[in-house]
C-alpha cells in the first residue's frame, strides 16, 4: 500500500528519519513480493503468477528464464521500482507544503537521497536475482537491468520545482507590514554604523530579517532568479582592480536579487566582508570608510529599490494615511522630501527646512564636543554627521539616507546619554534635530 501524507506529518521534526522508516518498509515488501518470488517460483518450480497495472498477468511454470522472459524481468522490475518512488515522492511534494520554510531545502536533500538509495538497493537486488536466474540459480554474477522503455522518475527536478512553485505562491500572498519595513530601514543604518570587528555581525542582522516570514518570499524570489556564484566569481576575478565598483546586473530585478546574495555573503564572516568591501570601496587605509563606502553606494539604494519593488507588487499592507512632508530649502529652491513612515500619504509645508536640519545638528556637533567620546564611537558620530552634512549639499537630497544617518545617529546619542553624566542640553538639541529628520523628539 502507498505511504499515505499522514505518515509524512511529523516531517517537519524528523524529515529523514520518517521517510527512511516508510521506505524501508515498503522496500522490504516489494523485495520479497515483487523481486526475489522469481528465483523462489525457479528453485521450487512452481507457477509463477504476477499482476502489473501496466503490463497485465504475468505467468511462468518454473519460470524457464531465457530470452524474452528477461525481458519481461526488466520492465516488471523497473515498473515496480518507479512505482514505488513514485508514491513516496507524491507524499513527500504533498508534505513540503507543511515544512517550516527554514526546513524545506533540508527535507528536499535527505528526501532526495533517501529516494535514490531505496531505488539503488532495489535495483541491485533485481540484477542479483535476475543473474541467479540466468545461471539456472547458481550464477552469483549479476547481470545489470536493461531500460526496457521505464522511464526513472525524476526526482530531483520534481521537488526542486514543488519548492519554486511553494515560494511563488507563497510571494503571491505574501503582505509585508509598515513595522518590517521600519525594521528593514533600522537594520540598513545599523549596517552602516558598523566598526572594526562589527561588520559582519550588522550584515547578519539584515541578513536575518530577510529570511525572515514576511519578506523570505520577496527574498526567495529574488535570489532565485540570479546565479550569485557566478557575481561572487566575477567580483573576485583577478582582472578586478583595487576600488573598482562590484559589477552589478544592469537588469534592476536582477540587481535586488544579487544584493540580497551579497548581504548573506557579507553576514558569514568578518575577514570575508571586509576583504570585499576593501576591494571595491575602499578609500585610504581606513576599513570603515570602505564599509560605509560599499554600504552607501549598494545597500542604501538596494533598500530604496527593494522597497519601491515591493510596493510595486503590492505586497505591503494597506496602512491609514497620515501627514507629514519636509522642505529642504537650499539656494537652488525647495525640494520636496517625502517623511515618515513606510506607505505614508503627505502633502508638503515648510516647518522644517535644510537650514534647520544644520542648524540643529551644529548645536548637536557643539554639545557632543564637550563628551571625551571613544575612538570607535566618535567615529561612527562623524560618520553619521558627514553622512547628513553631505546630503544637505545637494540639489536632491536623498531622504532615505538622511532618516537612516539620523537613526544611526540617534542611536549612539541616546547610548551616550543613558551611560554618562549629560548636560540638559543634549537632551535639547537632539530632540530639536530629532524632529527636524522627522524622527519624533
Amino acid at each position: 500500500m502507498p505511504p499515505s501524507l499522514g505518515n509524512y506529518t511529523l516531517v517537519m521534526h524528523a524529515p529523514t528519519n520518517r521517510l527512511k522508516r516508510d521506505l524501508d518498509m515498503d522496500v522490504a515488501i516489494v523485495d520479497r513480493q515483487n523481486i526475489t518470488c522469481w528465483l523462489m517460483a525457479f528453485s521450487a518450480g512452481t507457477l509463477l503468477e504476477l499482476e502489473h497495472p501496466r503490463l497485465g498477468s504475468i505467468r511462468y511454470l518454473g519460470v524457464g528464464f531465457q530470452g524474452s522472459p528477461a525481458l519481461v524481468f526488466d520492465q516488471y522490475v523497473g515498473h515496480v521500482i518507479e512505482d514505488l518512488v513514485e508514491r513516496h515522492l507524491v507524499a513527500l511534494e504533498a508534505a513540503l507544503a507543511i515544512v517550516p520554510r527554514g526546513e524545506r531545502a533540508q527535507v528536499v536533500e535527505d528526501g532526495c537521497e533517501e529516494l535514490q538509495k531505496a531505488r539503488m538497493k532495489l535495483s541491485t537486488r533485481a540484477a542479483d536475482i535476475k543473474g541467479r536466474l540466468l545461471g539456472n540459480g547458481f550464477n552469483p554474477v549479476p547481470v545489470p537491468l536493461h531500460g526496457a522503455g521505464v522511464a526513472p522518475v525524476p526526482i530531483v527536478q520534481r521537488l526542486a520545482a514543488e519548492l519554486k512553485a511553494l515560494q511563488h505562491m507563497e510571494f503571491q500572498n505574501m503582505k509585508v507590514s509598515s513595522a518590517t519595513l521600519d525594521r528593514l530601514a533600522d537594520a540598513v543604518a545599523a549596517m552602516r554604523a558598523a566598526t572594526d570587528g562589527a561588520f559582519a555581525h550588522r550584515a547578519r542582522r539584515l541578513s536575518t530579517l530577510l529570511a525572515q516570514n514576511e519578506l523570505a518570499p520577496a527574498r526567495d524570489e529574488l535570489i532565485g532568479a540570479v546565479d550569485f556564484d557566478a557575481f561572487l566569481a566575477k567580483a573576485q576575478s583577478d582582472d578586478v582592480e583595487l576600488g573598482e565598483a562590484l559589477p552589478l546586473p544592469d537588469d534592476p530585478i536582477k540587481e535586488l536579487g544579487v544584493v540580497i546574495g551579497l548581504i548573506d555573503y557579507l553576514a558569514k564572516d568578518e575577514g570575508q566582508a571586509l576583504d570585499l568591501a576593501f576591494c571595491h570601496y575602499g578609500v585610504g587605509s581606513i576599513n570603515v570608510d570602505a564599509w560605509r563606502n560599499l554600504v552607501d553606494q549598494v545597500i542604501i539604494p538596494w533598500h530604496r529599490d527593494f522597497v519601491g519593488y515591493l510596493q510595486t507588487q503590492g505586497k505591503v499592507e494597506a496602512k491609514s494615511a497620515t501627514t507629514n512632508y519636509l522642505d529642504l530649502r537650499h539656494a537652488t529652491g525647495i525640494i520636496a522630501i517625502q517623511q515618515g513612515t513606510t506607505n505614508s500619504s503627505q502633502t508638503v509645508n515648510g516647518d522644517h527646512t535644510g537650514s534647520d536640519i544644520g542648524t540643529a545638528l551644529e548645536a548637536l556637533v557643539g554639545v557632543l564636543a564637550e563628551f571625551n567620546l571613544p575612538e570607535p564611537v566618535r567615529g561612527d558620530v562623524e560618520g553619521d554627521i558627514d553622512t547628513i552634512q553631505a546630503q544637505l549639499k545637494k540639489r536632491s537630497p536623498s531622504h532615505s539616507i538622511l532618516v537612516e544617518a539620523g537613526k544611526s545617529l540617534r542611536a549612539i546619542v541616546e547610548n551616550v546619554a543613558a551611560t554618562a553624566v549629560t548636560p540638559p542640553a543634549l537632551a535639547a538639541t537632539a530632540a530639536i534635530l530629532w524632529q527636524s529628520l522627522g524622527l519624533g523628539s
